[in-house]
C-alpha cells in the first residue's frame, strides 16, 4: 500500500481508525502500568507490613551504619554460652526481621548469638529503597562489622537468607571470607528468571520483554542494579559448606534452578526438600524439625562447631 492509499484509507475508514488508535493507547498505557508496578514492588517494600503479637521484637536493639550513611536496624540476641558462635538473619521480599522470629529463637535456642536484621528501606531500617543486593551486600559487611564488636575476635560467622535475603547472603559471601557457613532458604539464582516465572504466573503476555524493561526501570529507581551480579555468577567464589533449603510446591524457583545453584558453589552443599512447602512457606511447613536439622548442619560446620561447649 503506498502512501496515497493509505490517506484514502485513513479517510475513509476514521471509526476503524479510532478505534485502532484507541487500542495502541491502551496497550501502552497496560505496557507502562506493568513496569511501573513491577519495578516499584522489587524496589519500595512498603514499610507499612505489621505482624501481629510480634511487634516489638524481643531483644536488644542493633543499629549499623552503611557506607552511604543509611542507619540499619536490627535485633540482637547474645547467648552467654555462644563462643563466638554467631547467626545473622535475613528476611524475603516484603517482609521485615519479625518474619525470622522463629528461626532466631530456634538457633539461638542451641546456644549461638544471633542478629536479626531489617534489610534498608524494610521496617524500622533506613533508606528509601531496596536493591535486592545491589547496596545490601555492602551493608551486609556493615553489620559484620559492627557484630564483630559485640562478639569479639572469636567471631565464627554464618548467615541464614530466605530468597531476596539468600541472593544478599550468597553474594556477601562471595567477597567476605568472615562468612563461615551460608543457609539459603528458597534462594534464586537469577533475578530476571525469576521475574519472567512471577509475570507468567499473572498471565501477562510477552513476559521475558517485560521483566527486561522492569529490571531496567527498577535500576534508575534505585540507582544500581538488582540482578549483576546474579547469584549463580557468584556461586563459584562461595566456598563455604551451604544448606539449601527449598518447598517442593515452591511456583518461583524450580528445582533445577535449585540443583544448578548448588552445583555452581564451590564449598560442600547439602539440600533439604521441604514436602508441600510453597515459595513463603517453607519454615511454615517444615516447622519445628527443619529448624533442628539446621541448627545439626551449623553445629556440624567444622569451623563453627570446634567452637562448641564440650
Amino acid at each position: 500500500m503506498n502512501l496515497p492509499q493509505i490517506v484514502e484509507f485513513l479517510t475513509n475508514y476514521p471509526a476503524i481508525v479510532s478505534i485502532a488508535g484507541i487500542v495502541l493507547g491502551l496497550v501502552w498505557a497496560i505496557s507502562l502500568a506493568i513496569i511501573e508496578f513491577g519495578a516499584w514492588i522489587l524496589v519500595s517494600p512498603g514499610r507499612a507490613i505489621k505482624h501481629p503479637g510480634e511487634d516489638p521484637y524481643p531483644g536488644v536493639p542493633i543499629r549499623a551504619t552503611a557506607g552511604d550513611g543509611t542507619v540499619l536496624a536490627g535485633t540482637w540476641h547474645g547467648h552467654p554460652e555462644a563462643n563466638g558462635r554467631t547467626l545473622l538473619l535475613l528476611h524475603g521480599l516484603a517482609e521485615q526481621r519479625q518474619t525470622m522470629r522463629a528461626r532466631a529463637d530456634g538457633i539461638y535456642e542451641r546456644g549461638w548469638n544471633v542478629a536479626v536484621l531489617d534489610a534498608r528501606g524494610y521496617g524500622e531500617s533506613g533508606g528509601a529503597l531496596a536493591s535486592f543486593g545491589g547496596r545490601e551486600v555492602a551493608d551486609l559487611r556493615a553489620w559484620i562489622d559492627k557484630v564483630s564488636t559485640e562478639v569479639g575476635p572469636g567471631m565464627m560467622l554464618a548467615v541464614w537468607g530466605r530468597s531476596m535475603g539468600a541472593g544478599i547472603a550468597l553474594r556477601a559471601a562471595s567477597e567476605d571470607d568472615r562468612i563461615k557457613a551460608l543457609v539459603l532458604e528458597a534462594p534464586y539464582n537469577d533475578l530476571h528468571k525469576t521475574a519472567i516465572t512471577l509475570l507468567r504466573r499473572y498471565r501477562i503476555p510477552a513476559s521475558r520483554f517485560f521483566a527486561v524493561l522492569v529490571l531496567r526501570h527498577a535500576r534508575r529507581l534505585a540507582g544500581v542494579s538488582l540482578h549483576r551480579p546474579r547469584p549463580i555468577d557468584a556461586a563459584p567464589q562461595v566456598n563455604v559448606p551451604t544448606l539449601i533449603l527449598r518447598g517442593t510446591h515452591d511456583a518461583l524457583i524450580s528445582h533445577e534452578e535449585t540443583v544448578a545453584l548448588g552445583h555452581a558453589i564451590s564449598g560442600s552443599v547439602e539440600h533439604i526438600e521441604v514436602e508441600g512447602a510453597r515459595h513463603s512457606k517453607v519454615l511454615d511447613v517444615g516447622g519445628a524439625e527443619l529448624i533442628a536439622r539446621v541448627g545439626a548442619f551449623l553445629d556440624n560446620v567444622p569451623a563453627l562447631a570446634a567452637l562448641q561447649i564440650k
